[in-house]
């Protein structure tokens, strides 16, 4: 039996830009919507906005790589993480995409589209069941925008959608943008769509904007939200009733004056159509969304299931060939001919175009997502040999994080047999330092209250020798070859790559290394010489104060002890650790 829904009124996706601003409890809206894999860290920035955030409003978790659909199901590790953020969070609910998107421990992070057959129906059916029992609640599915359809589709999508919803008990958040996208690309009435969703289960809606293409249309969300979009939302009011809205805008994210524009703008529509709508109350809807009783499972077809498989083995394996379907058609027949055996094929947009519609579309967000973890590398290599590298990450070392920020992982390894680290072997170095960054930014948070240099007052000096520290955990201290601190300082000048690149290929070589610590949401980073390395690398270890002194005095004849206290006291001021030892006991 359903719950009378819950009207939360209307609100905004929650995008980075917007974090700070989170932070000071000045977004005003009626409630947010949440990457769920966004919020994955254990600690940072992120969930700290989350955390906020929930106090003063409702929170609803978002996830783009839950996947039901896949040939797997869910793994038991990305629902272990996704309960675990929605019981630190207690968001007002969970919602995915109706489509799949891992095969084999992989993630392409796109949202390909499922075949609408009775096979993936009943394989929905049953993942949905299983989700929702990990989880204690029920989820929305929303409907995605496609590009493509398979010649086995034998069920319109919105009765695909609406069966799901029924034989699984979850519910629908409608995305209206992803209609008329679809409905452009397949040429069925968007109309058709919204009247064959069950209203008591529809409860929510998506709101963006997409771009023309000529042969068909893409879901960009780069932009207000046009008129088509308000036309067919006003057509959903009038047919749903209340339904909560959210505004997504997830590329070339504007100033929040402007996001929130879209925001009134949706509240001034539903305002006129369905009324204001009851006094919302983040408190009212803190308990989750209560399962029924659970359905027998669905039969399955094995042979079906089966023959499924095979299907989404084409797309994927069409998806990410090299040079798309321009090199499937030229250099294998066999996928060419499985893909026009699957794929259907269209006057002015072929099966073909469709299939590098999602490689070009996953290339472009793997891409982008290397960029932002690697900005120093893009910086030194410039944009086409970067393009280069991140293709042979995509091809040689594929996500298998379902956090698109954790794709980088397998670069470095990558960047290491290339030729760029060949001529510059110190590349793999900027590259290892800059993932550290990224780890640490929503890792482990370190201490409010680290220790200080006045931990030392109250020891004798007979006492120090003995004295252990304890590391934060948001510390790492990386051995390098080369002293890349000249390099660094250009970067942080703004100097033309160029410059940089002479910087780092006349820098002195030996044993250098770099520390990277957090402190709050901000990482750092500074060079350090041998010496302090040593020094720093046996503390960090756990060994004691002259063990460390020992270390950073060994080959460095001309070093004085002061300057070791010099560097304990700096990396103390520094918030590198957060516990001291006294002398160990006998035994």
């Amino acid at each position: 039996m359903l719950s009378s829904r819950p009207y939360l009124g209307h609100g905004v996706g929650l995008r980075r830009r917007h974090y700070d601003r989170a932070l000071r409890g000045q977004l005003d809206v009626d409630w947010v919507e949440a990457i769920s894999e966004n919020f994955f860290g254990e600690g940072g920035r992120p969930l700290a906005v989350l955390e906020r955030l929930r106090a003063d409003m409702p929170v609803a978790l978002h996830g783009v790589s839950l996947g039901i659909g896949s040939p797997e199901a869910p793994s038991a590790e990305y629902l272990r993480r996704l309960r675990q953020l929605s019981r630190r969070i207690e968001p007002i609910w969970i919602s995915d995409h109706l489509c799949w998107g891992h095969l084999g421990g992989v993630y392409s992070h796109e949202l390909l589209p499922l075949p609408l057959t009775q096979a993936a129906l009943d394989r929905v059916v049953s993942r949905v069941s299983a989700v929702q029992e990990a989880l204690g609640r029920r989820i929305l599915l929303e409907n995605v925008s496609s590009y493509l359809s398979f010649e086995c589709d034998q069920i319109p999508e919105w009765e695909f959608l609406a069966e799901i919803s029924r034989r699984a008990d979850c519910l629908v958040l409608l995305d209206l943008n992803n209609i008329l996208v679809s409905a452009h690309n397949h040429g069925f009435d968007p109309d058709e769509y919204l009247g064959g969703m069950p209203a008591e289960r529809v409860w929510q809606f998506h709101l963006a904007r997409h771009s023309d293409r000529g042969a068909y249309r893409f879901d960009d969300h780069c932009g207000s939200v046009p008129p088509e979009v308000w036309s067919l939302y006003e057509s959903a009011l009038r047919r749903f009733g209340a339904v909560s809205s959210i505004v997504e805008w997830d590329e070339g994210v504007p100033p929040w004056t402007e996001l929130r524009a879209q925001q009134r703008e949706a509240v001034a529509r539903a305002q006129t159509i369905v009324g204001a709508g009851p006094d919302l109350r983040s408190s009212t809807f803190a308990a989750p969304l209560t399962l029924s009783p659970a359905s027998p499972a669905p039969s399955f077809d094995v042979s079906s299931d089966r023959f499924l498989s095979e299907t989404q083995l084409v797309l994927w394996r069409s998806i990410t060939t090299p040079g798309g379907s321009a090199a499937i058609f030229k250099e294998d027949p066999d996928l060419a001919r499985d893909l026009a055996a699957s794929i259907r094929s269209s006057v002015g947009f072929s099966n073909g175009a469709r299939i590098d519609v999602y490689a070009q579309s996953m290339t472009w967000r793997l891409r982008g997502a290397l960029a932002e973890i690697y900005p120093s590398l893009l910086w030194l290599l410039g944009e086409a040999s970067f393009d280069r590298l991140a293709a042979q990450v995509i091809r040689d070392a594929p996500s298998q994080n379902p956090d698109l920020g954790r794709f980088g992982a397998g670069l470095v390894a990558v960047l290491a047999n290339s030729r760029w680290a060949a001529a510059d072997p110190w590349l793999v170095e900027i590259a290892q330092s800059e993932w550290a960054m990224a780890e640490l930014l929503d890792g482990a948070d370190p201490p409010d209250r680290p220790l200080t240099s006045d931990c030392l007052t109250d020891k004798s000096p007979a006492e120090w020798p003995e004295i252990r520290l304890q590391a934060i955990l948001a510390l790492r201290v990386l051995v390098s070859a080369v002293d890349l601190g000249p390099l660094w300082a250009c970067r942080d000048r703004g100097s033309p790559a160029q410059a940089g690149l002479v910087a780092a290929r006349g820098a002195v070589t030996g044993e250098f290394g770099s520390l990277h610590w957090r402190r709050g949401f901000a990482v750092f980073r500074r060079s350090l010489c041998a010496a302090e390395l040593r020094a720093l690398r046996a503390l960090v270890a756990g060994e004691t104060l002259a063990a460390a002194l020992e270390a950073g005095l060994e080959g460095s004849p001309e070093l004085q002890p002061a300057e070791v206290v010099g560097w304990l006291h700096r990396w103390l001021e520094e918030g590198l650790f957060v516990g001291l030892v006294g002398r160990k006991g006998p035994g």
